[in-house]
């Protein structure tokens, strides 16, 4: 299920409001084998938040139950393709994050491919995890403009996320249910003239 909307800040967000933003490539790992649950955006005080909840994943056939899962977020550039026709994928932005997991399934059957159809447009139904789904994918978020999922194919998801301007970011996880938080800052810093 995807979902999109803006909510203030929950007793949740709050752990982690305080932490530092960077501007660098990030990884990690999370649980072995989930699948993909929920995608939401909310906006909160100087930063917008995505975050991508997992549900643990039955031990299917062929599924392996003890590699850790990986995460990584970086900056991107365009162009974008959908992965698994090559396929262009536009998405809203000026400055754009990446957002990869590695052992984790868009679906709860891994064996059944979701990309069948890509488009290009992202206006595809909400509900399929490798297309873009109608507005509740553009939050309207000070700085995330659109998510976007690119590819859903056998263990391996992938993210695109559209800001309306370069921004830094920062990420964290929850667990019970297991979240990756990826915040991104909305304030505008304000540095020396010629400070890069």
């Amino acid at each position: 299920m995807l979902e999109s909307r803006q909510s203030p800040p929950g007793v949740i967000a709050r752990r982690f409001d305080d932490q530092a933003f960077s501007s660098g490539p990030v990884s990690g790992t999370l649980e072995a084998a989930m699948v993909l649950h929920a995608v939401k955006a909310e906006a909160h005080q100087s930063f917008d938040r995505i975050v991508f909840t997992f549900d643990r994943l039955d031990s299917p056939p062929g599924v392996e139950m003890d590699l850790p899962a990986v995460y990584a977020v970086s900056a991107d550039a365009p162009p974008f393709t959908f992965h698994a026709s090559g396929e262009p994928l536009a998405v809203e932005g000026r400055a754009f994050l990446r957002v990869n997991f590695l052992e984790m399934y868009g679906h709860a059957s891994p064996d059944r491919a979701s990309a069948d159809h890509p488009r290009s447009d992202c206006s595809l139904p909400a509900g399929s995890l490798s297309q873009c789904g109608p507005a509740e994918l553009r939050p309207g978020l000070e700085v995330i403009a659109q998510i976007c999922p690119s590819e859903d194919f056998e263990g391996y998801l992938e993210w695109i996320i559209g800001l309306t301007r370069g921004a830094r970011w920062r990420v964290s996880r929850l667990d019970e249910p297991v979240r990756l938080l990826v915040d991104v800052e909305n304030k505008v810093r304000l540095g020396p003239i010629g400070a890069g």
